[in-house]
């Protein structure tokens, strides 16, 4: 057997029956593309009929990535094999390795000859899985709005379907049941939860309360623009603090604070940069700001920082500091479509907000699908492993592309790029976000999607970027 992966070995059948060998390279799982009973001391066996020299079914192929990757997100080393361990295993082996790893077929295949010299899989086997892939990202994936590549919850998508008949009744204005239901889990108590029509609408009135004409808010730059829109609303002016590096400096932000400063905005992780602030760092911020001065804490994207790197703002509330919270459920719970977010802060602020909102500003399906969705932990878990592996996927790639980018905490990489790439990788059928408007021209911002959908995007860039250096030379040589 071949290991053409740290994890994934190819072999033929005879490797699969050698117990011993088995053993000796800690294989845990097999894959058998030719049939024969389960190895011992295997704990996962998956036998599929994959006929040589003929297209393979789509959903043939869909299996069997899905069971190696599965395993291998277990922790499991796993042997494909087939008869001769030459055509059908180094074949699934390619197509695992353009989902896991974002190389195109061509390069999974040369990597897995450099490691099983004698692998030759068979052309029309690879032009079925060369079309799978291009079939399923379909005209164009979408990595440009953050979202969860899952799809929503499945207990909130429940919950919905059991509250279509109520559908003539106006919503609880209130949100009573959600907002005890926040308060229970985040230790605080109803009355300092506000809610609102996502987390944009609670900065609007966060800006209406805090800020009026003279007053100033402080931004770290890059920045969402919602930020700068609401507080433009408000009366008040925006300065913008730079990020050097991508990275908060807190001493920067302290020394911009002016006798007009009534609030303070940061985001962690940081839209667009993905940099997240220590627990020191914050402790060192809060310190820092005269007592006039609020601090809005937007944790978005909180729910994607492993926890150990997670700075906690909520006692911050709980130890009498100015500070608010804001999350969204658009993110991790994969709710975005229902427009529903959620900040905590002192009893005082959050009645203070809640009086800027309108009756009625979320809606019954969105309450009781975010109630829902808080208890889905298993949909947690499978968001939060598929975006660590994406992050890795993707950084990876662009490493292995020489392409400059932020090492980031969230759901997304804020990555630098010739003017022309965000157009060219359109043409090629992946939207990412061009971020001039954040304050970041020359850069564009790419979402963690699918396992394939990362690998399209990969090999679009590159073929963009190809393009791109192909055009600018014969620029210059006109």
């Amino acid at each position: 057997m071949h290991f053409v992966t740290p994890e994934l070995a190819v072999g033929a059948r005879t490797d699969a029956e050698d117990a011993t060998a088995l053993a000796a390279h800690g294989i845990q799982a097999v894959l058998s593309l030719a049939p024969i009973t389960r190895p011992a001391g295997i704990a996962r066996h998956l036998s599929m009929d994959v006929k040589d020299r003929v297209a393979l079914p789509a959903a043939a192929l869909r299996e069997a990535v899905n069971f190696l990757r599965s395993q291998a997100q277990l922790g499991r080393r796993a042997l494909v094999h087939c008869e001769m361990g030459v055509s059908r295993s180094p074949s699934i082996a390619a197509g695992y390795m353009h989902e896991v790893y974002g190389l195109s077929i061509d390069k999974a295949v040369d990597q897995i000859r450099q490691k099983h010299p004698a692998a030759d899989p068979h052309p029309v086997l690879l032009a079925s899985i060369r079309d799978h892939y291009r079939e399923i990202s379909g005209p164009v994936v979408d990595l440009s709005g953050n979202e969860n590549p899952l799809g929503p919850s499945v207990l909130a998508m429940e919950a919905i379907r059991g509250a279509v008949t109520q559908l003539h009744r106006y919503p609880d204005k209130d949100a009573t049941a959600l907002r005890e239901k926040l308060a229970a889990q985040l230790g605080v108590t109803p009355e300092q939860i506000v809610l609102g029509n996502g987390s944009c609408e609670l900065i609007d009135h966060l800006m209406r309360v805090c800020l009026a004409a003279g007053d100033e808010a402080l931004l770290t730059t890059p920045t969402f623009p919602a930020y700068c829109s609401s507080i433009a609303r408000s009366g008040g002016s925006t300065t913008l603090v730079p990020m050097p590096g991508g990275a908060y400096s807190v001493e920067h932000i302290l020394s911009s604070v002016t006798p007009h400063t009534k609030l303070v905005v940061i985001a962690t992780p940081h839209n667009p940069t993905g940099a997240i602030l220590s627990a020191r760092e914050l402790d060192q911020l809060v310190k820092g700001l005269p007592e006039r001065v609020w601090l809005l804490v937007d944790e978005a994207y909180r729910d994607y920082v492993p926890p150990s790197e997670l700075a906690e703002a909520l006692p911050l509330i709980a130890a009498g500091r100015k500070v608010v919270v804001l999350r969204s459920l658009s993110k991790v719970y994969g709710l975005a479509g229902l427009r529903i977010g959620y900040g905590v802060a002192p009893v005082d602020m959050a009645k203070a907000l809640d009086v800027e909102r309108q009756h009625y500003n979320t809606s019954s399906l969105a309450q009781i699908a975010a109630a829902a969705a808080l208890d889905d932990a298993d949909h947690v878990a499978r968001t939060y492993a598929n975006n660590r592996a994406g992050l890795e996927m993707l950084q990876r790639g662009l490493t292995e592309l020489d392409v400059q980018f932020l090492p980031s905490w969230a759901n997304f990489i804020l990555v630098r790029s010739p003017a022309d790439i965000v157009e060219r990788l359109q043409r090629l059928g992946v939207e990412v976000k061009p971020m001039a408007r954040y304050g970041a021209p020359g850069h564009f911002r790419v979402s963690v999607g699918l396992p394939e959908e990362n690998a399209r995007f990969l090999e679009a860039l590159q073929q963009a970027l190809e393009e791109s250096a192909a055009t600018n030379n014969q620029t210059a040589f006109a």
